[in-house]
């Protein structure tokens, strides 16, 4: 189940939007493991699909790829295989590696295929034995309750695609007293706030769900002037209480934190936090006008 131009199983229309989940054995005792217990943990990773709402297109030798129609459905299903792999672990024998990621996927014949898949491939051969990767774009459309159990994982550099792909890890049991894979519950979120300033036109944003549309046309809530500029360059949302912008340009987007190295966007969603500077469709370094920004 190495990167390749496709993988087959599946009837999925393509582009449709799919949450891509690859699930391995990892460690030393994966030769190791008998073909019976090996049988035994794939089938217990199934009922972990099927519960979840999931179905796998590949099952080969200790690793399966499984389909989901949300990220949140392929967050629970990878919760319950780890709980349910750890329930066959009496000795320790072997571990579990999970990477999910969720995007357009392709069709041709049985094959299913694309950036999407590649991708979580790229996310799996990352995870070590215990450990659940999603990419942050995919994070950033999880629920509350899902989100709580998130933490920053670094970046990679996505392959093919000279671009870097922000990191999230899913704790799956918070304290050894928490192990079932539940997510029906998460604390109140923090309100935050988010200021944009271009020119003289200043902007506040605070509830959840608020989209704040920059480009050159008219209609944005930002309207850009400079010809670098998309007509509808690129978008801002409030999400759990956290930013995200999302590139929809020809030329880019360019994020840069104060005191940090600028960003260069292209089709692409990343949290903002802090304060900084936007620059549409040219570096903040050449570009006359900049959107700034300070997240709370």
């Amino acid at each position: 189940m190495r990167e390749s131009g496709a993988v087959t199983g599946g009837h999925d229309a393509a582009g449709r939007q799919t949450a891509v989940l690859f699930a391995g054995l990892a460690g030393p005792a994966d030769a190791q493991l008998a073909d019976k217990e090996r049988r035994l943990l794939i089938d217990t990773l199934k009922q972990a699909v099927d519960l979840s709402g999931g179905r796998i297109v590949i099952r080969r030798e200790g690793e399966l790829m499984a389909l989901f129609a949300t990220p949140d459905a392929a967050a629970t299903a990878a919760m319950r295989m780890h709980a349910s792999a750890e329930a066959l672990q009496q000795q320790g024998g072997f571990g579990l590696r999970i990477g999910f990621h969720s995007g357009p996927v392709k069709q041709r014949g049985d094959d299913i295929f694309g950036d999407t898949v590649n991708l979580a491939l790229q996310l799996v051969d990352q995870a070590k034995s215990g450990q659940i990767i999603t990419s942050e774009s995919t994070a950033a459309s999880l629920s509350p309750a899902v989100q709580e159990r998130l933490r920053p994982l670094g970046h990679i550099e996505q392959k093919g695609k000279a671009r870097r792909v922000l990191l999230d890890e899913l704790v799956w049991r918070k304290a050894p007293d928490d192990r079932a894979p539940s997510i029906t519950s998460a604390p109140p979120v923090a309100r935050g706030a988010l200021r944009l300033q271009y020119r003289k036109v200043v902007i506040l944003r605070r509830r959840e769900g608020d989209v704040i549309e920059v480009g050159r046309e008219d209609g944005c809530d930002i309207v850009i002037a400079g010809q670098a500029a998309s007509r509808r360059h690129c978008t801002i949302e409030r999400r759990n209480a956290r930013f995200f912008l999302t590139d929809h340009s020809t030329n880019g987007t360019f994020i840069a934190p104060e005191k940090q190295p600028e960003e260069a966007v292209r089709t692409a969603t990343v949290p903002l936090a802090g304060r900084g500077g936007i620059g549409i469709g040219q570096s903040c370094v050449v570009a006359s006008d900049i959107v700034t920004y300070a997240a709370e």
